[in-house]
């Protein structure tokens, strides 16, 4: 069973490439189809610029999209609408809690349609990492087993407790003559506030020594699933025991 599917888990999948000027000109004409299609599904859509000269939109089931020259993203947030009644204060309405591994099942299948995208565009992509992330709401009472080891490693140089937390650990994983798989770890916490909770994030990187070229959608997310099965064993495995099990 999947530890991220038991608590409050979010995914997100993403592409760092060497920098493409000509995608950058091109970058609203390519994915025109793409946010037409999405538009006509789940009604508006706001494009927005983002600070590296990319794009970036949103549905309404709470997936983000952002593209940009050197950067492609797909993540997932729960959309918190407000509704208004006549006459009463707005209420919050929340939505329907996923699992993760659903969440990131639609993050692989949008990711698909922004590959296809761009290579009926005739794109050639330089790859330099990939990343997958999970990014988790912890009840502090209440950790699995892997987390609370982390947290209990973190807090032993202190008999008396350790109040606050904002820890950011990158350990390497493997090495291979082609690339480097490494994994960010961070664990943010406040025992002072009242409602204190922990916030986790799983950030696995695959980093290619060299970039690879691909031309096509299936290559490209051929290695994807192949690095996404590859950081989703870690993530269960620290979860279970909070070190690699290999």
């Amino acid at each position: 069973m999947n530890w991220l599917d038991q608590v409050l888990a979010l995914p997100a999948i993403g592409v760092e490439m060497v920098t493409d000027f000509f995608l950058d000109s091109e970058l609203k004409k390519t994915f025109a189809p793409l946010i037409t299609n999405l538009a006509n599904t789940e009604g508006n859509i706001t494009v927005t610029g983002t600070k590296n000269s990319g794009i970036s939109f949103n549905e309404q089931k709470g997936f983000i999209y952002t593209i940009e020259p050197s950067n492609l993203l797909i993540e997932s947030k729960y959309p918190i609408k407000q509704k208004r009644t006549p006459g009463a204060l707005p209420f919050t309405e929340l939505p329907d809690l996923q699992t993760y591994s659903n969440l990131l099942e639609g993050c692989f299948e949008r990711f698909e349609n922004i590959s296809k995208a761009i290579f009926n565009a005739n794109f050639d992509l330089k790859v330099k990492r990939l990343g997958f992330m999970a990014k988790v709401g912890l009840d502090p009472s209440e950790l699995p087993p892997g987390v609370q080891s982390f947290y209990d490693y973190l807090r032993r140089p202190w008999k008396n407790g350790l109040i606050k937390s904002e820890t950011t650990l990158l350990a390497q994983l493997v090495e291979s003559s082609d690339y480097t798989d490494r994994c960010h770890h961070i664990l943010n916490i406040d025992t002072t506030l009242s409602d204190a909770q922990l916030d986790f994030v799983l950030d696995w990187q695959r980093v290619y020594k060299k970039p690879f070229i691909s031309n096509q959608a299936d290559q490209l997310m051929e290695e994807i699933k192949e690095s996404l099965d590859a950081a989703c064993k870690y993530f269960q495995n620290f979860g279970e025991l909070g070190v690699e099990n290999d």
